[in-house]
């Protein structure tokens, strides 16, 4: 494993083709992981607003329905 990695550095340097095909792959995965990361964090905000919207309106149902899934998968929640 290593190795292989040892002289896919070196046929980097040997070959500039393969330095603009690295860099090109290199930042296009991280443009994705930073869109996944983004789009993580939008749908975090969303879930925080649809909760408080939820837990102002219904706050004893909300609640029932968290201890009553706490309750099934073993995990506790105090209020």
């Amino acid at each position: 494993m290593i190795k292989k990695q040892i002289f896919q550095v070196i046929f980097l340097f040997l070959n500039p083709k393969g330095w603009k095909n690295a860099l090109k792959n290199f930042q296009v995965r991280g443009k994705l992981i930073l869109m996944k990361f983004k789009q993580a964090l939008n749908l975090n905000e969303k879930i925080k607003e649809i909760l408080k919207t939820n837990f102002l309106s219904n706050s004893t149902y909300l609640k029932d329905h968290i201890f009553e899934t706490s309750f099934l998968t073993g995990r506790g929640f105090c209020f």
